[in-house]
């Protein structure tokens, strides 16, 4: 019991090294919050098409030029050349994305249609194709960590934001949220023993817009041989 409480207390201590100072979460007017529009001055590209390995999806990574370079799976280019902020593509196969996104796109093969994952304004920090889930029922689904919101009332969605996990099919359909609202993700893992998703979130249980030791941890998991996939919480204390 004293190892858990100590590794609780570490998870949250490097939480609340993420912000310094300031507030994760502002609880002032939380009804006349508004929506957060991208800057239009912004230049937004499409990068080439991403074709993940076992799917019949393409899908193109929508972000700012300066924020983009390549990881070694374009050949003649590399991420350690310059001083950018990083976006990399993992090999097709280990199928994980991460970086400053803007939105994602979707292609079938065959097909001239392309899709958009949502029409909100979010920061995706990456996406992870659950290839244990595919490689035990073949049902092929998008991970991804988002911050979804201007949650510490800034003006900006950022990486100062409460980060989210959301879960979508392998076309982008059913982008759904699978954290509560107002609780920080702090990791998630497959176990592929027994086909779920397991993740962890940390609450601001004294409103103090902050996450300490005072907060309350968090425990879920999402079945995947159920047909109607939703966050099931568990105490295993």
């Amino acid at each position: 019991m004293r190892k858990l409480t100590l590794i609780s207390i570490f998870i949250i201590t490097i939480i609340s090294c993420k912000n310094d100072d300031k507030p994760t979460v502002t609880y002032d007017n939380l009804n006349d919050k508004k929506e957060i529009v991208r800057d239009s001055s912004i230049i937004v590209i499409n990068e080439l098409p991403i074709d993940i390995d076992s799917t019949d999806y393409l899908i193109y990574i929508i972000g700012e030029p300066n924020d983009l370079s390549y990881g070694s799976s374009y050949s003649g280019f590399s991420s350690e050349s310059d001083n950018r902020k990083s976006f990399s593509v993992m090999n097709s196969y280990n199928s994980n994305i991460s970086g400053d996104i803007h939105n994602i796109k979707f292609q079938k093969n065959e097909s001239d249609t392309i899709t958009e994952l949502t029409d909100k304004t979010i920061l995706i920090n990456s996406v992870d194709f659950l290839r244990e889930i595919f490689n035990t029922n073949k049902k092929q689904y998008l991970l991804y960590t988002v911050y979804d919101s201007d949650s510490n009332a800034d003006q900006k969605i950022n990486y100062q934001d409460l980060k989210s996990l959301y879960l979508s099919e392998i076309n982008g359909k059913e982008f759904k949220k699978l954290t509560p609202d107002f609780q920080e993700l702090i990791n998630w893992k497959i176990i592929k023993s027994q086909n779920r998703l397991y993740f962890r979130t940390i609450e601001d249980i004294d409103k103090n817009g902050k996450f300490d030791n005072e907060d309350k941890l968090h425990y879920f998991y999402i079945d995947f041989d159920q047909d109607n996939l939703k966050s099931k919480e568990y105490n295993y204390i």
